[in-house]
């Protein structure tokens, strides 16, 4: 009995220190909290407020933090119910700093959510509470600005994703806290427009117009509202409601006057805008541009505006003329006779105004608008201009005045030397360089070869010349005749210039020349002596996919006779040619008679052909075609396969019987799909884009591999076999007539004078070529 009455005295005071320690516990201060806040241990700061909470804290500090503490690890619900207890407890006449805090995350949270409702909900909660309080002011205006842009960013999110009903909803929402936000009327405008409530729309668009203090500003409200409301004539509903802002009531009211056709009214309305409003012509000018195309660009629009404000944009308003009467002949035949002279008039008021001086070119054009350039329109701008500038002779627009008459002269009129005359005033009075291309046109057409040398090897010797311009240059130097000057000038940019148009563009040109004089040979200035060289091609064609032994080919011949003179003097030499073949002529290049003889085929060409120090040339002589025939051929094997290989298609060519000195060109088609690669690499890059490889046995094998387009169910890539054989034979014979002879045909070359023959080249080319295949 007795140890059981010390076991309950035991247990009695175990009881007894337990409640003693728990009621000497330290209650949790709001400083604990802060600290352990302040040091990002949120869960800490969660544990501390819990507890503080229980022990009966009643600081609404707790809850700011608890709710804070949430809200950094994510606890967005906890959060927001925590700061919720928070704003409901806190003084609004202290702790601004914890109230704005704690709205900012709340709202955050709700727009992280997209959850526009609780926005309003816990923002229309908030600022009651804050008209509880006092000093509250700024406050105010911080919620209010964070409430906008909330529901702002939050309306975006909807116009983005196209839905236009919701983000005007929340748009209306947003402008509720800041009522002046003209740009986001706006935006709801183009919401009503987009939903094709056009009439509410407007409305929107004339709201903001009539807000805008600016007058640039109102105008693009108002003419986005003009849009709206054209079609339906509501020119007399919106300006009624539109009575409280005068621009705005006045444009509408002109707008539907301009609809009428009753343009002089109109302009006379908006005159009086312009006045008060200080605008000096641009409200009128914007209406007129944004209504020409509804009026089916009616030019009378165009000119009455003018005749009120001649001194603004007379130029673009010229040029709305000059498009009008280009699209419609009897718009053109309006301007011409009746609107012209009308102008006219204007312009003769405003003569010594330099805005009209400045476009007198596009005046001129603007009195003969409508009609094809001939002599007559040409003749009639040349004395128009040639009066302005005899007028103004100091004027700042002579230069581009000048201009135009010569261009006149040249391109209508095909007057060279009066060209040549103003352009070279443009050059050398004016230091115009970019009418050296023009001046250069004129002198080549008048035959004035060495002053275009001269010219043009001063402009290249200028500094910083553009590389287009350079390419110009060299163009310029070979249509002149200066071949070797032209070409060493085309090379050089060949071989600096990235610009893969220029090289395809130089390509070109060279294509056609070939250098027929080697350097070490003197062209010196007494003598005068002529290379010849005789050509002859073997072309085969085909479409098949392969050029076997029993696959047809298309075949034919051609024979050349070149005649290449040289001298120091640039002189001319003339000469007849006569072609005689036993196989039968279909064609000559350039074209002249062929004569059938009982045993033969003959032609005869007069031709005059310019002596040169140039060694690079052109090809000067005459052609003999011969028709085309059906034929096999066993001198060259050509195989072309398809297949797929997982997700490339490959293309195959083997080639058989292939002659040393065999040039081998591929061209691959973008048709066929994305190029990946081939085996063996190419090894320079051809014309048009061409693959070209050099085969060093008689056998050879191509690979293509490529990501072929959908449904493509084979391809056979185009092929260009070529072997060219020559040689060259020095004769020095001086002659006045001379003949040889071709692989079918023979020449005879009658010359006006003695000359030398220096030597006689022969080429001869075969030409195999397979044109592309692609099924699909």
């Amino acid at each position: 009995m007795r140890k059981i009455c010390s076991s309950v005295i035991a247990f009695g005071l175990v009881i007894l220190l337990a409640e003693i320690s728990s009621s000497q516990e330290a209650k949790i201060s709001l400083r604990d909290v802060i600290g352990a806040f302040g040091k990002n241990e949120f869960d800490r700061t969660i544990e501390l407020c819990d507890k503080a909470i229980k022990q009966g804290a009643t600081e609404p500090e707790f809850y700011y933090y608890l709710g804070s503490a949430y809200a950094k690890i994510q606890k967005n619900n906890e959060a927001i119910q925590s700061l919720r207890t928070f704003l409901s407890k806190a003084d609004y006449t202290k702790n601004a700093w914890l109230l704005r805090s704690s709205f900012q995350t709340i709202i955050s949270i709700h727009r992280t959510n997209n959850d526009y409702p609780a926005v309003i909900e816990d923002g229309n909660l908030f600022l009651r509470n804050l008209k509880e309080g006092k000093d509250t002011g700024q406050l105010e205006t911080f919620a209010k600005n964070l409430m906008f842009e909330t529901l702002r960013d939050l309306g975006n999110q909807k116009y983005n994703e196209k839905d236009y009903k919701q983000a005007s909803n929340i748009y209306k929402m947003a402008i509720q806290f800041r009522p002046d936000d003209l740009v986001l009327l706006e935006k709801i405008a183009i919401c009503y427009k987009n939903l094709n409530e056009q009439e509410t729309a407007a409305e929107y668009y004339l709201m903001a117009a009539m807000k805008w203090k600016a007058w640039s500003s109102k105008m693009v409200s108002l003419l986005s509202m003009l849009e709206l409301i054209w079609e339906k004539d509501k020119f007399d509903e919106f300006a009624k409601k539109a009575e409280a802002d005068e621009i705005s009531k006045n444009v509408i009211i002109a707008a539907g006057m301009i609809k009428k056709k009753n343009y002089k009214d109109a302009f006379s309305i908006l005159n009086n805008i312009e006045k008060n409003a200080g605008s000096n012509g641009s409200i009128s000018y914007r209406i007129a541009n944004a209504l020409y195309s509804k009026m089916n660009s009616d030019p009378y629009l165009i000119y009455h505006f003018m005749a009120v404000f001649p001194e603004y944009n007379f130029s673009s308003c010229i040029d709305m003329l000059m498009n009008s009467g280009r699209m419609d002949p009897e718009k053109a035949r309006i301007i011409r006779d009746e609107i012209f002279p009308r102008l006219a008039q204007l312009i003769e008021e405003k003569k010594d105004s330099s805005s009209i001086r400045n476009i007198y070119i596009k005046i001129v054009d603007l009195k003969f608008i409508g009609i094809p350039e001939n002599r007559e329109t040409a003749e009639g701008k040349i004395k128009m201009l040639r009066e302005f500038r005899e007028k103004y002779p100091d004027d700042p627009s002579v230069p581009e005045i000048i201009r135009k008459e010569a261009s006149l002269y040249v391109d209508i009129l095909s007057d060279y030397q009066k060209g040549k005359e103003l352009y070279g005033i443009l050059v050398k009075k004016f230091d115009k360089k970019d009418a050296i291309p023009q001046l250069v046109k004129c002198l080549i057409n008048l035959g004035e070869f060495d002053d275009v040398y001269g010219l043009i090897k001063d402009f290249l010797s200028e500094k910083n010349v553009s590389e287009h311009s350079k390419f110009q240059a060299g163009q310029f130097l070979v249509q002149a005749n200066f071949f070797d000057e032209g070409i060493k000038v085309l090379k050089e940019i060949d071989a600096m210039t990235k610009n893969k148009w220029l090289k395809q563009q130089i390509k070109d040109i060279l294509k056609d020349f070939r250098q027929y004089l080697k350097d070490d040979i003197p062209v010196d200035t007494e003598s005068k002596f002529i290379v010849l060289n005789v050509k002859s091609e073997k072309y085969y064609f085909t479409n098949f996919v392969s050029i076997t032994a029993d696959s047809p080919v298309l075949f034919q011949e051609r024979e050349r006779l070149e005649i290449i003179s040289f001298s120091q003097k640039r002189q001319y030499i003339f000469c007849n040619v006569t072609g005689k073949s036993s196989e039968e002529i279909s064609l000559t290049e350039p074209y002249t008679m062929i004569f059938k003889c009982p045993d033969c085929y003959t032609v005869s060409l007069k031709s005059k052909i310019p002596f040169s120090p140039d060694r690079w040339r052109k090809s000067e002589g005459i052609s003999l075609i011969y028709p085309w025939k059906d034929i096999r051929t066993e001198s060259i094997k050509v195989i072309r396969s398809y297949n797929v290989e997982g997700n490339y298609g490959v293309s195959t060519i083997d080639f058989e019987k292939l002659e040393p000195g065999t040039k081998i060109e591929v061209v691959f088609s973008t048709r066929a799909g994305k190029f990946s690669g081939a085996t063996p690499e190419s090894s320079e890059a051809g014309p048009g884009g061409a693959m070209v490889f050099y085969p060093q046995n008689d056998k050879f094998q191509i690979i293509i591999k490529f990501e072929p387009v959908p449904e493509l169910l084979a391809y056979y890539p185009k092929v260009r076999i070529s072997k060219e054989v020559s040689s060259e034979k020095i004769l020095n014979t001086t002659v006045d007539e001379f003949s040889l002879k071709g692989i079918n045909a023979e020449f005879h070359i009658d010359f006006d004078s003695q000359l030398k023959i220096y030597s006689i080249s022969t080429r001869q080319e075969i030409l195999y070529e397979i044109d592309e295949k692609i099924d699909i």
